[in-house]
């Protein structure tokens, strides 16, 4: 079984080979919010060991990682300037870079719209303006009404079609009786003769003054974003018509091709002077007088290259062969032929969003990467820097940054660089009327000092450094015999037997040399152990009826696989059926209740088994008890033994195993609240009951 510290150790690897820069901190947050537990209670359990239920809920968080999804989407919250938010996908992720932007009171908006199609404000213009053009589209039209514009409920919606089922919904609609779908009527038919001679700018705020729109979902729950977002839709729709479109039906049109290509409309939200936060896909077409590109060292998303079967539209399938004999799997050459195919046309779509966000500037251009062992990084790249570069050099790249680093090694005016990778002038690029600007930064001199009250915190008199005492040297742990003493032993001191072996774990015992299992080919050719022969007596012996045949009991363990057949041979039937004519077996049979095999784990005082041990001391005493009656007047132990003995031995061997049914009985008398009356050892080899 894994612990939660082996999930752990894979997540971080798994996102580390998929190259996911704070590995370590989303393989954590993944724990926890797999576990449901905060990161201090993850790192105390992580030597617990995790359920079925667990390592699929990390596999799926990890899976969807993998696909792309952020991080705070899959644990639902994140931090933004020290305050923890709930996050969903209605909402944009807090960014480091908005953080210092706010920390310094610098206005700033952000580009990201990936939701705006989906929000209810949007999505309901977005359906009125198509029921304008065209009423007879049973989807939007039932979207308008169920909106907060004109609150129609799913029964009101069930009632209209369920007494005009025939044809759309907009025939039932007009064959109802209802005054509000009267007046929904009048009113849509009012604003559908009025688009005919309106732009569709001014046809959207008439919508808006009319059915209150903004007001509406200005009311609800983050209003002001919904407002934007309407105020943002009339302004796209003012640039849409301003490029030379005109109509309602080209808009709207305009407007589903964006939702079916996954496009969303240009909208900035913030301060228009501030700082504008997008995607190098979101400013295309844009720009900007100053430009920042950050996080260039970001390296390349290989995770599509990394399932099991690769698809390309025009070379198929690439899978992966797996070789069920040997355990092991290999890529075929047609997933080398589209892995290859794929991971050029990556690197092409890289090539040009680089190419995209370095032309977005008008003035002034900021290239920054962060680069972790910065001198060996820069001498790999000078070595393999030329004018030009070679394209295999190229195509080895794992990120932008090693694309922007490979020619500006050869400029003079990355001087610094080539001192810091310790190399030499080598060819320098052709100057150029605008020069660059080149700067090297210890990533030390940006961390942030210490607060006020942590840096007094740290000069106080207790927080510095004891003294030495030497007298700690001399110091002797006063608890030295329980910490070298077992926590743990069993009633029978490891004599052998396989269940005793069992319970045993992790208690301390005595090195005892074992014998490697023997090999199949000689299985029956060599006769059983005596501790082998013993076992199989044993179980025998915890499924034999008192009043029953051992060979009927023999055979039926080795129909049902439980005893081999050698050991089934090895089994002494007459000694059993000498043991089943006694007279113990005879009171056995008499008792009110019998119990085999019985297992048993108590905490008894240590200084009961071991000498010098406190009072408070405790051990866990674990044992098997061969079998014990239970009567009227107590409880019988016996404990079958099958070691070879005589009649001038048998005292002494009843004698070694004393201590061993003394545990037995008062294990016994603790759990079952009785006294234990006998303590029996049968030796099959005498058929004799000693008792002790």
């Amino acid at each position: 079984m894994q612990t939660y510290n082996d999930i752990y150790l894979d997540v971080r690897r798994t996102l580390k080979e998929m190259g996911v820069e704070q590995a370590q901190l989303e393989a954590m947050e993944l724990m926890c919010a797999a576990l449901g537990k905060r990161r201090e209670e993850v790192l105390r359990d992580l030597s617990l060991y995790a359920g079925e239920q667990t390592k699929q809920q990390v596999g799926e968080l990890l899976q969807r990682r993998l696909a792309g999804e952020p991080i705070a989407y899959l644990i639902g919250e994140w931090e933004f300037y020290g305050l923890p938010l709930d996050i969903s996908r209605e909402v944009i992720i807090p960014r480091a870079d908005t953080e210092t932007l706010a920390e310094r009171g610098i206005p700033c908006g952000t580009q990201e719209s990936e939701d705006f199609f989906s929000t209810m404000e949007v999505a309901v213009v977005y359906a009125l303006l198509q029921i304008l053009d065209n009423p007879q589209q049973d989807v939007p039209l039932i979207a308008v009404l169920r909106s907060p514009l004109f609150g129609f409920t799913p029964d009101d919606l069930a009632l209209i079609r369920g007494r005009h089922s025939a044809g759309d919904f907009y025939e039932a609609l007009e064959a109802s009786d209802d005054p509000r779908s009267r007046d929904f009527l009048e009113r849509l038919a009012a604003l559908r003769s009025r688009a005919r001679d309106m732009s569709v700018h001014r046809l959207i705020w008439r919508l808006y003054n009319e059915l209150n729109v903004l007001g509406v979902f200005g009311a609800m729950a983050g209003g002001e974003v919904r407002r934007e977002n309407l105020i943002a839709l009339a302004e796209h729709a003012r640039a849409f018509e301003s490029a030379g479109y005109k109509g309602l039906f080209a808009f709207v049109s305009h407007l589903r091709f964006l939702l079916e290509n996954g496009e969303q409309p240009t909208m900035a939200s913030g301060a228009a002077a501030g700082v504008q936060i997008m995607s190098i896909h979101r400013s295309k077409g844009l720009e900007f007088p100053i430009v920042i590109l950050a996080d260039l060292n970001k390296p390349f998303n290989r995770t599509d290259l990394q399932t099991p079967v690769l698809v390309h539209p025009k070379l198929g399938l690439g899978p992966l062969y797996i070789d069920l004999d040997r355990h092991i799997r290999y890529p075929t050459a047609a997933r080398e032929a589209v892995s290859a195919r794929l991971s050029r046309e990556m690197r092409s779509e890289e090539m040009r969003l680089l190419y995209v966000a370095m032309t977005r500037a008008q003035e002034k251009l900021i290239l920054v990467a962060s680069l972790a062992s910065a001198e060996k990084k820069l001498g790999d790249l000078n070595a393999l820097s030329a004018l030009p570069v070679p394209p295999e050099t190229v195509d080895g790249c794992r990120s932008m940054a090693e694309w922007v680093l490979l020619p500006l090694l050869r400029r003079r005016e990355a001087e610094c660089l080539r001192a810091l990778a310790g190399a030499e002038a080598g060819d320098f690029a052709p100057t150029e009327d605008s020069p660059w600007l080149v700067a090297c930064r210890d990533g030390l001199d940006y961390a942030q000092p210490p607060a006020a009250g942590e840096r007094e915190a740290l000069e106080t008199p207790e927080a510095r450094e004891p003294d030495f005492d030497p007298a700690a040297l001399d110091f002797t742990y006063p608890h030295q015999n329980a910490a070298l003493t077992p926590a743990k032993l069993t009633a029978t001191q490891l004599k052998g037997r396989e269940k005793d072996q069992e319970i045993a774990e992790n208690t301390a015992r005595p090195y005892v040399r074992s014998a490697f299992a023997p090999p199949r080919f000689l299985a029956g050719k060599e006769p059983l152990t005596a501790d082998q022969r013993g076992t199989a007596i044993h179980l025998v012996m915890e499924h034999l009826p008192l009043d029953g045949d051992p060979a009927d009991t023999v055979a039926d363990l080795l129909a049902r696989r439980l005893l081999t057949p050698e050991q089934a041979q090895a089994v002494d039937i007459p000694a059993i059926r000498r043991f089943l004519a006694s007279s113990l077996a005879e009171e056995l049979r008499g008792a009110d209740r019998v119990e085999r095999e019985f297992r048993f784990s108590l905490l008894v005082p240590a200084g009961d088994y071991y000498r010098d041990m406190a009072e408070e001391d405790r051990v866990l005493l674990q044992g098997v008890v061969d079998l014990f009656a239970v009567t009227a007047e107590g409880i019988t132990v016996v404990d079958f033994k099958t070691d070879y003995v005589t009649e001038e031995t048998l005292p002494a061997k009843a004698d070694y195993y004393r201590p061993q049914l003394a545990a037995y009985s008062a294990a016994l008398e603790r759990i079952m609240e009785k006294p234990v009356v006998r303590r029996v050892l049968w030796f099959f080899r005498t058929g004799q009951a000693v008792e002790v």
